[in-house]
């Protein structure tokens, strides 16, 4: 059905966004649960922390979620509210909320799924590491078995964060987990 269709029968277009996009937090306080990972989350991306973070946890607990608001907290270069963990006027934060790329497709947050397939999240690590200019959040690392020891050499030469998250910690890499900063 058209728009126009839609508009003349009085039908409201339907917003197809998962659910978890739809509802998503805005702000680590509107985050349920995990109140010790928000408050060293959100003191680190106050500081500018720039070691690699490891958010750690079951399934659908948030730890996508709470890399993405880390990153945008992080990046954020405005006057806060108080208690805010954005400005939401700044540059930083207005490509972010528009989710604008530049030139060449790349956004100010990257986020990868190691999931895509065999080598793609050490790709696009590679590239994020040449090309990248904010946070890259690499979603389901363990995935990455063969490819961890590759990270290893990569994860200190960043000049922003490298957030991973994963369910199965004890998947990782041992030198990996001990170069990150971890929250459970």
């Amino acid at each position: 059905m058209k728009a126009e269709d839609e508009k003349a029968r009085g039908c409201k277009a339907q917003d197809t966004r998962p659910l978890t996009e739809k509802y998503s937090p805005l702000s680590f306080g509107q985050v349920i649960g995990n109140e010790q990972a928000i408050n060293v989350l959100r003191a680190l991306a106050r500081r500018k922390f720039k070691k690699p973070i490891l958010i750690t946890g079951p399934t659908g607990t948030g730890k996508t979620t709470l890399a993405r608001l880390f990153a945008h907290s992080y990046l954020c270069t405005g006057i806060r509210p108080d208690g805010a963990d954005y400005c939401g006027a700044c540059k930083e934060c207005h490509e972010v909320q528009d989710d604008k790329t530049d030139m060449f497709g790349r956004r100010l947050i990257e986020e990868v799924s190691a999931a895509a397939g065999e080598g793609a999240g050490l790709k696009y690590v590679l590239d994020w590491r040449d090309y990248g200019h904010g946070p890259l959040i690499l979603d389901e690392c363990d995935r990455m078995l063969k490819q961890q020891h590759h990270l290893l050499p990569m994860v200190q030469q960043f000049t922003h964060p490298m957030i991973l998250t994963t369910v199965y910690e004890d998947k990782l890499d041992q030198q990996l987990r001990g170069r990150c900063v971890q929250c459970a």
